[in-house]
């Protein structure tokens, strides 16, 4: 799953582009747009929603360790997208306390049913850890990057939180700003991740139909 230089400039154009767009719209406006169902949380649900489609491609398409992963990747984009969705905005209040109970069930039995999947292919899991070790590990960074992302923007929501005070509102609000932008690079990269593996499944498909034509191929006496 590892990314050329090509893909790579253009994914850094995109996320360099989407941050500067993102801080010139806050800086200049003076607005709030880091609150629920806001312009950045709508771009984080949206990029998390085309990172589950393409997640979900490998894992109709391909066999193997890129299926497994996919599947894995599909379901742990499905859980963020859930995490993102802010049902008061939609819903009667009534119906609040019943819905976020039922979003929180269907995360639990996603993580449950993709862990015991996962643990059921085992030897796909000790394939990606062997990988994840080798010296061209590096090449698929995206694919390690993105968590440590979503853990920083974490960090900096509990520190803003905690730091939050109401005669401080404009403090607290730009600690909230920068959190969305680390969440959302994450998931920027989580997408690039996506689309690095669909590539990978693509070649892994390729291959194997190469190697099953050679196979297959009549052999000259």
């Amino acid at each position: 799953m590892s990314s050329d230089p090509k893909s790579s400039r253009g994914f850094f154009l995109i996320v360099v582009l989407v941050n500067a767009g993102l801080v010139a719209w806050w800086w200049l406006s003076q607005q709030q747009i880091s609150h629920e169902n806001g312009p950045i949380e709508n771009l984080q649900a949206i990029t998390l929603l085309v990172t589950f489609a393409l997640f979900c491609m490998p894992a109709a398409k391909d066999s193997g360790v890129v299926r497994t992963a996919a599947i894995a990747l599909a379901a742990s984009s499905f859980l963020l997208l859930v995490r993102e969705i802010d049902l008061r905005a939609y819903i009667a209040p009534e119906w609040r306390v019943t819905a976020s109970a039922g979003a929180k069930q269907l995360m639990w039995l996603v993580a449950a049913s993709t862990l015991v999947y996962v643990l059921t292919r085992y030897r796909h899991l000790l394939k990606v850890i062997r990988s994840s070790l080798t010296p061209e590990a590096w090449k698929a960074w995206a694919f390690y990057l993105w968590l440590p992302l979503l853990i920083v923007s974490q960090l900096i929501e509990e520190w803003t939180d905690v730091t939050r005070l109401d005669d401080r509102y404009a403090y607290w609000a730009s600690g909230q700003f920068w959190e969305e932008i680390f969440e959302l690079n994450a998931y920027l990269v989580f997408l690039y991740t996506a689309y690095l593996l669909k590539i990978a499944g693509r070649r892994s498909r390729a291959a194997r139909a190469s190697a099953d034509a050679m196979r297959h191929a009549p052999r000259s006496n």
